[in-house]
């Protein structure tokens, strides 16, 4: 049996922000991000090992990505001991770990 997928709230609003500002910048620009995003997270539920480590951050837990094309973003997961867990849409221009917090 397959764990379960959780989305944090955190990385809900991230993802969100990122669509809005996109789509604010182009017609349609967000909506591919969405579909790039919806396409990642659907990928990741078939295939939870997809991704490479996130360098650099963790400690006890090991975070992955799984990177979006066209888009300078990753999905960041972790996987726990009952689900796995989407923490973050990390951009990748901005200081590393920032979503940390």
């Amino acid at each position: 049996m397959t764990k379960p997928w959780r989305v944090r709230p955190s990385a809900e609003r991230e993802i969100e922000a990122a669509i809005d500002w996109y789509e604010a910048r182009g017609r349609g620009v967000g909506a591919d991000l969405r579909a790039r995003v919806t396409e990642g997270i659907e990928r990741l539920r078939a295939e939870p090992n997809l991704g490479g480590p996130v360098l650099g951050v963790g400690g006890a837990v090991s975070f992955r990505r799984l990177l979006l094309p066209r888009f300078p973003y990753a999905l960041v997961f972790v996987e726990l001991d009952d689900a796995y867990e989407l923490v973050a849409l990390m951009h990748l221009r901005r200081r590393p770990g920032y979503w940390t917090k």
